[in-house]
């Protein structure tokens, strides 16, 4: 670009700069004018305002075992097969908002503060929507769940907060006091089922040594049997936390899938542990790819009493963690124990919240500055377009006089 056509256009833009300047310092009287009489009504206003008070409750969900973080790996420790990836636990924090976020707890809390009338709404569907809007919860990063309520009076917002609290715990206790009812039942059927079985095994088993004595078994065999057992014990404990997550839990809820792709994979482990893969050996006989000998392989007579012998050990192992189940069923039923953990209860709030007075001084200064440059360059622009004598000015001028004629008429009728 050529030097001087550059230096010209500068020149022409430091111009204008001036220009306007020059108009700003000529009407600075009006804008100080409006700046303080805009930012004087602003605070009178924000002065007349009615204060709101924020207060916050924190909660955490209670450490206590009950049926929504019953871990079947916790039983299942003492198995020597333990640790197949089990891994049930959840969160309950998706859970505990859900309560609170509920129409019951909302409603509640509404009827019992007298909202309606507070915040004079005709019914209790408006008084619930107003109330929305005054209320949140939070999941913090750590864990933790945040109630925070806004209201005109500070006492009644920490009521409010410690209220929604405590619903959650007496709500939350119900459904796990219902739980485990239900699991209690379920487990005692399955113990009682799991006792006659026991029985039935030990008898068969009585009754096979009573007529052909006992058979000495190989150690690989007792290994494959006691493994087999383990796997069925898995089997079983899996089968059962099943049952109790399809009480309470959609058939497409990602624990319940979850629970069937490792029964699905614990019944392929035990169909691959009972069958075996045979191979043949150097030496010409038949030999297995696993230290355990599958139960194919034994003979006839040995085959039938490693099956007696399997079923009674299954049963056993079944016994020692059904009965654990049980009691610890029986023990979940009667806690009444909190569900929740309060880290910090709501505590009256000695600041307000809202108005921000101080935010909305300055915010109607800047709007009141702004208001009057475009009423100042605009009515500048006007007048010098009016001292031009070009088209334009001819043109505005017949604008005004329309626009004069028609408010004319109007003030004649």
């Amino acid at each position: 670009m050529n030097p001087k056509l550059l230096l010209s256009k500068m020149e022409e833009k430091e111009v204008k700069i001036f220009d306007y300047l020059a108009v700003i310092v000529k009407w600075r009287h009006l804008f100080v004018i409006n700046f303080l009489i805009v930012s004087v009504i602003t605070a009178i206003i924000s002065l007349i305002m009615p204060k709101w008070y924020r207060a916050t409750a924190v909660i955490l969900p209670s450490k206590e075992s009950d049926m929504e973080s019953f871990n079947l790996a916790a039983l299942a420790a003492n198995l020597p097969i333990s640790g197949l990836g089990l891994n049930l636990g959840t969160s309950q924090l998706t859970n505990f908002v859900a309560i609170l976020k509920s129409r019951t707890v909302r409603q509640t809390i509404a009827e019992r503060f007298q909202l309606q009338r507070i915040y004079d709404q005709e019914d209790i569907e408006k008084t619930l929507q107003e109330m929305d809007d005054n209320i949140d919860f939070i999941i913090g990063k750590e864990g933790q769940i945040v109630i925070e309520v806004l209201d005109k009076s500070p006492q009644r917002s920490a009521d409010m907060a410690n209220s929604f609290v405590v619903l959650l715990d007496s709500i939350n206790t119900k459904f796990k006091l219902t739980r485990a009812r239900n699991h209690r039942i379920l487990v005692e059927r399955r113990f009682t089922e799991n006792i006659e079985a026991l029985h039935e095994a030990e008898q068969k088993l009585k009754m096979f040594q009573e007529k052909y004595g006992v058979i000495d078994i190989p150690e690989q065999t007792k290994a494959a049997i006691t493994g087999a057992a383990d796997l069925q014990a898995m089997i079983y404990m899996t089968e059962v936390e099943l049952g109790i997550k399809e009480k309470y839990l959609r058939s497409d809820h990602a624990e319940v899938l979850e629970l069937k792709a490792k029964l699905d994979q614990l019944k392929r482990k035990l169909g691959e542990l009972q069958t075996g893969t045979l191979h043949e050996n150097t030496n010409g006989t038949a030999g297995t790819s696993s230290i355990f000998i599958p139960f194919n392989a034994v003979p006839d007579l040995g085959l039938q009493y490693a099956r007696l012998y399997r079923d009674m050990v299954v049963q056993n192992k079944l016994y020692e963690v059904i009965f654990q189940m049980y009691e610890q069923a029986k023990i979940q039923e009667s806690k009444d124990t909190p569900t929740i953990q309060v880290l910090d209860a709501a505590q009256l709030p000695l600041r307000k919240s809202k108005p921000k007075r101080t935010f909305l001084v300055l915010g109607g200064g800047l709007i009141s500055f702004f208001i009057t440059a475009l009423y100042v360059f605009t009515r500048e622009f006007l007048s010098r377009l009016e001292n031009s004598g070009s088209v334009k000015a001819m043109q505005w001028q017949w604008i005004r006089e329309q626009i004069h004629a028609d408010w004319s008429r109007i003030r004649r009728r």
